[in-house]
This record gives structure tokens, sequence and C-alpha cells, in this order.
């Protein structure tokens, strides 16, 4: 009977611990994806941890009564974000090159990026995407059209728009010889407040967990106490057998 009873007692142990595990929020992901989404959540109050696997990615995994919040604050900030490109990348070595033009398509969109990576670094941005005006005819014609830029910003809390717009603009210029500084434009919004969510009750009760605890105590000296009744069943056994008739 105790036999029988000790696998159920422990199996309950088991659902009533997994109940309160965490989710798996994103995978296969790099740690600087990783760790950017670990700060965002802590910043809006939820707890998360960062798990390595195997090949090097990582995986993020928060209380699954967040998971919703979660979900969204990832949706609001475009994570986890896009691998940083280096312009070096685009040109490899032992790779065949069409066409001077597919050649400069590359590396105008590796610019994109890389400039849109360098403005995302400023103070309170959270998206930055730069688009640059790409050669659509031969080398001939490329002198007739002049290089335009135009930039997307979308920021949090409270900046000066205007020292803002100018300092990328400067940015831009200065990054690209050929552009005027009249034919860059930058939009720029301002994004709505995200959700912070503080109420403990969307978190695992912290009496599931005590249960879970005094059910794996139970567990252990229920255990202890069978075996220490086998174990005296047993030699009791023995002393009976090695006793003369």
């Amino acid at each position: 009977m105790i036999r029988k009873l000790y696998p159920r007692v422990f199996l309950i142990l088991c659902l009533f611990i997994l109940s309160g595990c965490d989710s798996e929020l994103v995978s296969n992901i790099s740690e600087r994806q990783a760790n950017e989404i670990i700060a965002l959540l802590e910043q809006n109050n939820i707890d998360a941890q960062k798990i390595k696997g195997d090949k090097g990615v990582f995986s993020v995994r928060v209380d699954k009564g967040y998971m919703s919040d979660s979900i969204e604050l990832l949706n609001t900030y475009n994570l986890p974000s896009a691998d940083h490109v280096e312009i070096a990348g685009q040109f490899p070595s032992d790779s065949m090159v069409s066409t001077p033009l597919g050649e400069k398509v590359r590396l105008i969109s590796a610019i994109e990026q890389r400039l849109g990576q360098t403005i995302q670094e400023l103070d309170n941005i959270t998206t930055s995407r730069v688009h640059l005006s790409y050669p659509l005819k031969g080398d001939s014609d490329e002198s007739l059209i002049p290089p335009s830029a135009s930039v997307l910003l979308i920021y949090k809390n409270a900046i000066n728009e205007a020292e803002y717009i100018d300092k990328i603009k400067r940015l831009i210029k200065n990054s690209l010889s050929t552009i005027q500084y009249e034919d860059i434009s930058v939009v720029i919004f301002k994004k709505g407040d995200a959700i912070r969510p503080s109420k403990a009750a969307q978190s695992t009760p912290e009496w599931v967990f005590a249960v879970a605890g005094l059910l794996a105590v139970s567990v252990c000296v229920f255990f202890a106490l069978f075996l220490f009744r086998q174990r005296k069943t047993i030699a009791h056994a023995k002393d009976s057998d090695g006793k003369p008739a």
C-alpha cells in the first residue's frame, strides 16, 4: 500500500512545482539580444532569466503570468533587434560581384543600417531607420541625380525634437561626403508609454511555492520513514531467522 501511494504523492508534488515554472519568451537569440530583452523587462517590473543553450545561442524565460505583457513590450520596442551589420561582411573575399551597380546597392544598404544603428545609440531613441537614395541608372547618369537621405525616429520620454533633428542631420551630412544638408529629411514620432505591470497577482502566487515546499518536505519525511520501516522490518526478519527453533 505504501509503495503504491508514494509515486502518486511524488507526481502531485511535481505537478505543483511545474505549475509555478517560467515559460520561454524567446529562443535562439544572441547574448546581446538577450541582454537587451532582460534590461527592458526589468525596467518594466518583470523578472526574467537568460538561459544559455547549445552553439552559443540564448533564450529568455519569464513567469507565465507576465507572458502577454512581455510579448507586448517586445513588440513595442522591436526586440529582439537585428544583428549589427559590418560593411566588410557585405563583400566577402570569396564572393563574385555580378555588376558594379549590384555592389554599390549592397554598400548603400550596409551604410543605411550602420547609420541607423549609430542613431539608435542616442538617449531615448527606441527605433531609427535610415534610407538613402539608390542609383537606379548607370554610372554615366549618377552625377545628375543628387543623393538624398530620409530618417525615421521613434523616441520615448521627453526630448528636444528640434535639437535631435539638427544633430542627426549633421551626423548624416558628415557621414556622406556627397550629400547636402537640405537633402536630408528627418521624421520623428513619440512612442506611447509602455505598460508597466506591477500587480503581484499576475505572477505565481506565493502560496503555491509555500505549498510546494511543504509537500516536498512531507514527501522527504514520508520516504525517510518508509525506508526506516523497511530496514527495521528486514532486520527483524533476519533476527527471527537466526534464532534457534
